[in-house]
């Protein structure tokens, strides 16, 4: 296996034994196995090893013997012990996404701080078909079919062309030593009882089913490969980048067949999974809206727009004098005096000083919010302007007003208040500009 490995390694990873690497070694059979390999075909690599505290004596038990292991090897060896049930509960995760968060978050930060290259972990040919049956059972799309990468990245897994049994019997072989996870032993979790129930009889009826499984996933993978290029030459077309997030001009989606599975490769990356609520989007009235946890997808007349979720709770802004900008929403308001009035624009007005009653107040608009558009005589409501100005939804919701007392001087980068512009009594005048 040791000659099968190094082939293997050598022709995906060609430079590895010019550089050091990270290697995740748990202390069970496929990390020590991992472990041993490496060594025996004299690349360098450190060790990293957690303790989750999750199994009490045995967790600790485990970090011994892996030090002691790396003793043995003369190999430098790095652990660290977390909290993981807290931080499940603080982060509101799962103890099983708690952990992987925490271990890899450590691994990261380790191979940054110490150079080192890659990042190896022991996943092997039976794990990638459990992950594709845990996939295939949560109605995955192609790219969940197509199991645990070789690579992602500064991590590489080259124990995947290999099955559980050919670990178990290289370990048996050269009289490995390992530690058996008390928790693989239940069933309670999907993943255990998948590995402990059901691929077993599937071996069973198929001897040879993971080394066809192992066909399948590259075929699976080239396919994916293959759609990945075409997206991303389409992409820009179907989904454009703007200021704010991305914009999905729907004249462009009428030109391909099959608009969902498109809505799915391509917003799949921003939380989305409502695929039928989405499709139906594309035709629904304007100001209609999906969410995700992290975004959110509104229907704005002939396209539909796709931002972050917004914050909405910002407190009121009292601007005290002109003499320092003013940051807000990722935007800088500037507020000078000057002699005299050049061409104004939406992001730059000139209004008179002595009409202004400072601490002047930047704030989001609010209903019933009224001002005097300049050029016009009387007054219209802020909502009303936003609506014929064919404002989306995503600005309205972050469209700011300046006000003097009660009154707004200006729909910030948008339309000045006719009754604070100067005019030929104006004596003394500030610019206001939007960056």
């Amino acid at each position: 296996m040791i000659e099968q490995f190094n082939r293997h390694v050598a022709q995906l990873w060609p430079n590895i034994a010019n550089s050091t690497s990270l290697l995740a070694l748990s202390g069970g059979l496929d990390s020590v196995v991992l472990a041993h390999l490496w060594q025996s075909c004299q690349w360098p690599f450190e060790v990293a090893h957690c303790n989750f505290k999750l199994r009490g004596e045995e967790s600790d038990a485990d970090a011994v013997f892996v030090q002691s292991l790396c003793d043995l090897w003369g190999v430098c060896c790095h652990s660290a012990a977390f909290d993981t049930k807290a931080y499940a509960q603080q982060h509101k995760l799962s103890v099983q996404e708690a952990a992987r968060h925490l271990r890899y978050d450590y691994f990261y930060g380790l191979s940054e701080a110490r150079g080192l290259a890659f990042i190896l972990t022991a996943h092997h040919s039976n794990d990638q078909f459990e992950t594709f049956l845990i996939n295939t059972l949560r109605g995955t799309g192609l790219k969940g079919l197509t199991g645990i990468p070789t690579q992602n990245g500064k991590i590489i897994r080259p124990l995947l062309p290999f099955s559980k049994e050919a670990l178990t019997t290289y370990a048996k072989k050269h009289h490995l030593e390992w530690r058996e996870d008390s928790s693989n032993q239940s069933s309670d979790y999907l993943r255990n009882a998948l590995r402990l129930k059901v691929i077993p009889e599937l071996v069973h009826l198929r001897p040879q089913l993971l080394e066809e499984f192992g066909t399948t996933i590259n075929h699976l993978q080239d396919a994916q490969i293959m759609i990945e290029a075409y997206l991303k030459d389409i992409q820009p077309q179907l989904l454009v980048k703007t200021p704010t997030g991305f914009k999905l001009p729907l004249e462009a989606w009428q030109q391909v067949d099959n608009p969902k599975t498109y809505l799915f490769y391509l917003l799949s990356p921003f939380g989305f999974h409502q695929w039928e609520d989405i499709l139906h989007l594309m035709t629904a009235q304007s100001g209609k809206m999906v969410r995700s946890d992290t975004y959110q997808l509104l229907k704005d007349r002939a396209c539909l727009l796709l931002e972050p979720k917004h914050d909405n709770s910002v407190s009121n802004i009292l601007i005290y004098n002109q003499l320092k900008p003013i940051e807000f929403a990722n935007k800088l308001l500037t507020i000078e005096a000057v002699e005299t009035q050049e061409l104004g624009s939406t992001a730059c007005i000139y209004v008179d000083a002595d009409l202004l009653n400072f601490p002047l107040t930047l704030r989001l608009w609010q209903a019933g919010d009224r001002f005097q558009p300049v050029g016009m005589t009387g007054t219209k409501k802020v909502s009303k302007y936003l609506k014929d100005e064919t404002v989306s939804l995503f600005d309205k919701s972050r469209q700011y007003v300046l006000c003097s007392d009660e009154q707004i001087v200006w729909v910030v980068g948008r339309r000045a208040d006719e009754r604070f512009v100067v005019n030929a009594e104006t004596k003394h005048i500030l610019k206001l500009t939007l960056s």
